[in-house]
């Protein structure tokens, strides 16, 4: 049940509860789900936590909080293993690229800025051509 829907308790219709705790966590759901969706994690994860405070009867929030709180320990998990891949292979551009890619959706724009440069430095094909890519689009300025 989405944010500030109550069943009425006499009957099957729906009652929409709108005031404005419970508005504010719902626009706040919305942005976070946006965040998401564009690679934005950690920013999804503080705008899902800020819902909750708000609304603390706020299921979806606290759901997708939930999901994205796992999502984001995998990506700690697989960034200490991808640390270890290239201090044994530095020039490991696809291992660079990962790293700089997790640093990004952990909103960590300046590790995944000199990731994506260490790509640069150690590929000079697809993975580079991908990585000037995504610093334009995502990192510019």
């Amino acid at each position: 049940m989405a944010c500030g829907l109550l069943e009425n308790a006499g009957t099957d219709k729906i009652q929409v509860k709108m005031d404005n705790e419970v508005q504010q966590a719902t626009l706040l759901c919305q942005t976070a789900l946006e965040m998401y969706s564009k690679g934005r994690l950690a920013d999804a994860i503080d705008t899902w936590l800020k819902a909750t405070q708000i609304d603390p009867s706020c299921s979806e929030a606290k759901m997708r909080l939930g999901y994205a709180l796992d999502e984001k320990q995998g990506i700690l998990d697989e960034l200490q293993e991808l640390s270890q891949q290239v201090s044994q292979s530095p020039h490991d551009a696809a291992a660079h690229y990962r790293i700089a890619y997790l640093m990004f959706t952990l909103g960590h724009d300046d590790e995944a800025r000199a990731a994506w440069l260490r790509v640069m430095q150690v590929d000079d094909g697809t993975w580079a051509k991908s990585s000037r890519k995504m610093l334009r689009k995502h990192l510019a300025g």
